[in-house]
């Protein structure tokens, strides 16, 4: 397989199991997404995916942009990024699937759910948001050009911000048992 398509499988696996496991969150009644509602500066997030996508497809496609040439098909550094995407996808996956019924994505203060501690939280406290820098790095290892290193180092920025506004309100919500399980359990890995 041309490793040029290997980041858009790991989109594709991705949000096919997201949107099931979005599906099921909302035929309980909860809507399990409330990112960036309460912050203008997320307003920029659909276009810059938009542009993203464009680029993810437009180098295995051969379309004109700005990514620049991806590294060759057989060369160690783009394997490393499979294996970097793999991890990715293994930890958002696992991180899907121990949410439960609790599954929330930015911060629900009406109907916030349980704290999960077990499953892929037991080994980090954000692993979707650990899950996809993962992806991001691994795709830069695939596509090093100055787009996806942009475009790495601004998500991360992003949902950096995005997991301390979230981690203010669990201090908030779960108070001393929040504390001793970010004792326990790192950021990250």
């Amino acid at each position: 397989m041309n490793l040029l398509w290997i980041p858009i499988w790991f989109l594709i696996i991705f949000a096919a199991v997201f949107g099931w496991r979005a599906f099921q969150v909302r035929s309980n009644g909860i809507e399990f997404s409330k990112y960036g509602k309460e912050d203008i500066g997320y307003r920029v997030i659909g276009p810059a995916a938009l542009i993203y996508f464009y680029h993810v497809l437009a180098l295995p496609l051969g379309w004109p942009g700005i990514a620049g040439k991806p590294i060759g098909e057989y060369a160690l550094v783009g394997w490393l990024g499979v294996g970097v995407i793999a991890g990715g996808l293994g930890l958002v996956l696992w991180g899907l699937f121990s949410f439960k019924n609790s599954m929330r994505i930015g911060i629900d203060s009406i109907t916030p759910g349980s704290l999960i501690t077990t499953g892929a939280f037991a080994v980090s406290r954000n692993p979707l948001y650990t899950g996809f820098n993962l992806y991001l790095l691994g795709q830069f290892l695939i596509y090093p050009s100055w787009f996806f290193l942009v475009f790495l180092l601004v998500a991360m920025f992003m949902l950096d911000r995005q997991i301390r506004q979230e981690e203010t309100f669990l201090r908030a919500q779960h108070a001393e048992l929040y504390a001793g399980y970010s004792q326990k359990v790192r950021r990250y890995l």
